[in-house]
């Protein structure tokens, strides 16, 4: 088990406290433009609080994978790869929040086919953090008259 984990460590191309920190960053970042998004809504349909949440967690997900692409044209070319493969199997969404569960599972798969286990296990942890958080508490983006609205509300 101490050779695999020393391999690993070989491997590392990415300094996981660079990619924590970039997580963490775009994290906060994105979710003070979901507040703002909040806020200044003035959309037609009802205000929906599964977008804000997909904005976070996107701005967390495309971090990880920028970080794990660094320099790389191969690992570029696989990104896209790994996307045309959503697009093949051509996934009907709903909503926001089910493209994002699907990406981070793109992403999560990306960053262990490149051998950042590492990295893959911190943007799972982070990933899944902010996921029960904005499930359990509403962090300031539920709608301003209500506490839950979204395409259920919109019958109209």
């Amino acid at each position: 088990m101490e050779t695999l984990f020393q391999d690993l460590a070989k491997h590392v191309e990415v300094d996981p406290k660079i990619v924590l920190v970039s997580m963490l960053t775009a994290t906060f970042c994105s979710y003070l433009f979901a507040l703002l998004y909040r806020i200044t809504y003035r959309g037609k349909k009802a205000y929906d609080r599964d977008f804000a949440l997909s904005l976070v967690l996107l701005g967390a997900l495309v971090s990880t994978v920028i970080s794990l692409i660094g320099h790389s044209v191969t690992r570029a070319l696989g990104v896209w790869g790994a996307f045309s493969v959503i697009r093949f199997y051509r996934l009907k969404v709903s909503d926001g929040l089910d493209i994002t569960f699907a990406l981070a599972s793109v992403v999560i798969g990306l960053a262990c086919g490149v051998g950042e286990v590492v990295e893959a296990l911190m943007a799972t942890g982070v990933i899944c953090l902010l996921i029960l958080l904005f499930h359990f508490l509403p962090m300031g983006l539920e709608g301003p008259a209500d506490t839950k609205s979204g395409p259920a509300d919109d019958a109209d």
